[in-house]
């Protein structure tokens, strides 16, 4: 009976397994064979119009293909004149069918862009924009729509600028001063923000919102979150306070908090503290090897609404995975820590991460701490093409498949009390299992379109660009 059922339920996984994945669009670069120099692949999405435009660098060019929402090619630009001085870009603005994308040079503050017009099938470089900044640090930038921003902060003050670039590269900028006498040290020493964010060696990192995360991508002292025209820079450096500098890109308008940390002690020997803001709620996290403290308010009402508690004898029971130690990409092993004393000696550090993206009406939790495996496992997306931008998630995907950590993940539901299901799949897992045999394809990509996830990639024996969307 079996040996019949056998070939049918076989059909059935095969059916389950294919359709989680298929084909979405097929490039025909005219690169073929193992000469090829195919470079990168930069995937930009027009949110309003459902619009894909699709930029293939070679040695010395970049085709730019235009897609529409039915996967149907509308135009295709050969640029052949590529930035000479700004190599890595950091944001984009849509008009229409234009599409500008912004450059930065990697060792100065010095912006260049590159204009294409689907329409008229032209474009336009300009290698050197005339912003005079002064005295001034680069925080990060922020593409919507058919605006992009450049937030930098002041050498030695509190001051931050904002600088509006549209689709033309005009350019206006807005001074936000934050107060000064607010932000203080552990001792309550009054503390400029640049210094804060800069003297001291603190790592920034802009946050892909929503996105299931590795540690690695949320350890850093401050953090940056863009979303719905809002800039949020949180910053741990000091264990007592987050600072939390909320800014409106439309009018600059500042709300700017100081949250004392819950369970700190001032003093208390390897300790780590870490937080994150998603969802409208404020997260918090606090380490030491005695004690892990979880938190969750509402934002930016921070009105508490959760707090979780665990001694080093005792069980985490809000815990929906084992405690295991993560090397790289699988190749190394993974290691289940026996007991919660031994995952707290290993997170009580200053790379402590709280990483949060939610799954339907339930939020998952990453807790751990992490930093970059030794041997260059994690993924750095660089070169001309590259960055977290348009909604490009290559670098966060590889670096989710290859974090060195030491983690737990939670699932709680939206009123963070613990749900003891399994942890859903996520899109990156998705990915993960349908190309762990594709690796050795080259200009790999992954972002998001609408709801879904695509991933594409280059093969040079047939020449093809293929991309899949993962439903």
């Amino acid at each position: 009976m079996f040996s019949k059922l056998f070939p049918i339920l076989f059909l059935l996984l095969i059916g389950t397994t294919v359709s989680a994945q298929r084909n979405w669009i097929v490039i025909e670069t005219g690169l073929q064979g193992e000469y090829s120099n195919l470079k990168d692949a930069l995937p930009i999405i027009d949110k309003e119009s459902g619009n894909i435009a699709f930029f293939l660098r070679e040695k010395k060019q970049i085709t730019a293909y235009l897609y529409n929402q039915n996967q149907e090619l509308i135009s295709k630009v050969v640029i052949d004149d590529i930035p000479k001085k700004s190599r890595s870009i950091v944001g984009q603005s849509i008009e229409n069918d234009s599409y500008t994308l912004y450059f930065k040079r990697n060792s100065s503050l010095k912006f260049g862009y590159l204009k294409i017009d689907f329409k008229t099938n032209t474009f336009k470089l300009v290698d050197d924009l005339d912003i005079n900044f002064e005295k001034e640090e680069y925080v990060n930038s922020f593409s919507d729509k058919d605006k992009f921003y450049i937030l930098t902060s002041v050498y030695k003050t509190s001051k931050l600028n904002l600088y509006t670039l549209d689709n033309n590269a005009n350019v206006t900028n807005k001074e936000i001063s934050l107060p000064e006498e607010q932000i203080k040290s552990d001792t309550d020493l009054a503390v400029n923000f640049n210094s804060l964010i800069f003297a001291y060696a603190s790592e920034i990192k802009k946050i892909d919102i929503g996105e299931p995360l590795a540690l690695e991508s949320v350890t850093a002292q401050t953090k940056v979150f863009y979303k719905d025209g809002k800039i949020i820079l949180t910053n741990n450096f000091f264990g007592k306070r987050t600072y939390i500098i909320d800014i409106n890109v439309t009018d600059g308008a500042l709300k700017f908090n100081a949250v004392e940390n819950l369970g700190f002690i001032k003093g208390e020997l390897k300790s780590g503290i870490n937080s994150f803001i998603f969802d409208n709620h404020y997260f918090n996290v606090y380490a030491t090897k005695d004690k892990l403290l979880f938190s969750v308010y509402t934002y930016p009402e921070m009105k508490m609404l959760k707090s979780y508690k665990v001694g080093k004898h005792e069980t985490i029971g809000f815990k929906n995975t084992k405690m295991i130690q993560k090397v790289g990409d699988g190749k190394y092993g993974v290691r289940v820590l026996e007991n919660t004393s031994q995952y707290l000696r290993k997170i009580a550090n200053k790379h402590l991460g709280v990483a949060v993206y939610k799954d339907s009406s339930n939020y998952v939790v990453t807790i751990g701490s992490s930093k970059i495996a030794t041997g260059g496992t994690m993924s750095v997306v660089g070169g001309l093409i590259g960055g977290a931008i348009g909604g490009v998630l290559f670098s966060t995907f590889d670096n989710y498949n290859k974090t060195k950590s030491i983690q737990i993940k939670c699932l709680f539901n939206e009123h963070f009390n613990h749900n003891s299901n399994l942890i859903p799949e996520n899109g990156f897992d998705k990915i993960n299992d349908f190309t762990k045999d594709f690796s050795h394809l080259d200009a790999q990509s992954v972002f998001r379109y609408k709801d879904d996830y695509v991933w594409g990639s280059f093969n040079y024996k047939t020449g093809l660009y293929r991309l899949f969307i993962f439903d």
